[in-house]
């Protein structure tokens, strides 16, 4: 039927997108079902990635402050909330791709440079950065970095203003 053939290509997609979702192993039956009734209609599954093994095309990369108020920006150790900062430890830019790398050590460049802006602290719930959101644009190899913030609006905190504005400045697209 129709409905099988589309909850098996909703299958398939999920396997295509992401190993996270499903894997080939948890609907091979499923998977074999759909490829077979596409086929009838002429239409080809294929399976595959983009992206280059072992590479991210999108994360979520940790701000907190450090035990000196200084803002760290890093992944989380190991079932903590503790950041260990990438520059700190380069399996952080291991699994993500060269893009988000030079986007995080970008901005963790001007974080330095800035003390304006502050980093949230877990312990006392204060601090407006928070986390980067990074996902890179395939097509045209540009980043799309979301600052997410410990504030109702860019008025609450304008250092948080200031630091995105400087960003777009330094990082925009020329053209």
């Amino acid at each position: 039927s129709i409905g099988l053939a589309a909850s098996a290509l909703s299958a398939a997609s999920c396997v295509a997108r992401t190993s996270r979702c499903c894997s080939m192993s948890a609907v091979p039956g499923l998977l074999a079902e759909a490829t077979a009734q596409l086929a009838e209609r002429g239409v080809e599954l294929r399976l595959g990635s983009t992206a280059t093994p072992g590479s991210r095309t999108s994360s979520r990369i940790a701000v907190r402050a450090g035990p000196d108020g200084a803002a760290m920006v890093g992944m989380f150790k190991a079932g903590t909330h503790e950041v260990v900062p990438c520059e700190a430890d380069e399996r952080c830019y291991l699994p993500h791709h060269p893009l988000i790398n030079d986007a995080v050590a970008a901005v963790a460049g001007e974080l330095r440079a800035s003390a304006e802006l502050s980093a949230y602290d877990e312990s006392s719930l204060r601090g407006t950065l928070r986390y980067l959101q990074l996902s890179v644009e395939r097509s045209s190899d540009t980043v799309q970095l979301t600052l997410v913030a410990n504030a109702p609006s860019l008025a609450a905190d304008p250092a948080l203003a200031q630091f995105a504005l400087r960003l777009w400045r330094l990082r925009a697209p020329r053209g």
